[in-house]
């Protein structure tokens, strides 16, 4: 009867086992990774000033401050908001290829031109990550620290120039 009993709750386990695997596979049920990035706008500095219609390149370094790598076949997206509004035309930009081993960081380059409507004035520029992987989920585990701001000033030159520009 005991190696009967051991049998019998050897069968049921591994009848569970099978019945979760099942259940996992079908639901597309996967284990997720943690990962905990950090941001910030290193370049123009807070108060740079910018060219109306000028191209310029943000830099923003991302920081791995959890225990897991960033791989390369990963994605960051970087979404933007100016003066709190996002910049729903782009949505976001993409980076890949870059790996980022727990405790490192990376710097990358987004270009962005400040066009009619932002002349003369004051804005507030922020860039989220958000690191993305559909074959292999990620879980940000902080996203409090994953945006980047900078406070930049647009210049637009004078009323008189933007007139002759446009002719």
């Amino acid at each position: 009867p005991e190696m009967y009993n051991l049998l019998k709750l050897y069968l049921m386990k591994t009848c569970l086992t099978l019945v979760l695997f099942s259940f996992c596979a079908l639901t597309g049920v996967t284990a997720q990774r943690t990962m905990d990035l950090a941001a910030e706008i290193v370049a123009p500095t807070y108060n740079s000033s910018v060219q109306l219609n000028s191209p310029f390149t943000i830099s923003i370094e991302v920081t791995n401050q959890g225990s897991e790598n960033l791989h390369a076949n990963d994605t960051l997206r970087f979404y933007l908001t100016v003066n709190g509004v996002t910049m729903t035309n782009m949505e976001y930009f993409t980076r890949t290829g870059q790996q980022i081993n727990a405790g490192e960081s990376e710097t990358f380059q987004i270009p962005f031109v400040f066009s009619y409507g932002y002349e003369n004035s004051n804005v507030d520029y922020c860039l989220e990550v958000v690191p993305v992987n559909a074959a292999d989920p990620i879980e940000e585990t902080n996203m409090a620290d994953n945006k980047g701001c900078v406070f930049l000033y647009v210049d637009g030159g004078s009323t008189a120039q933007r007139t002759m520009d446009l002719a």
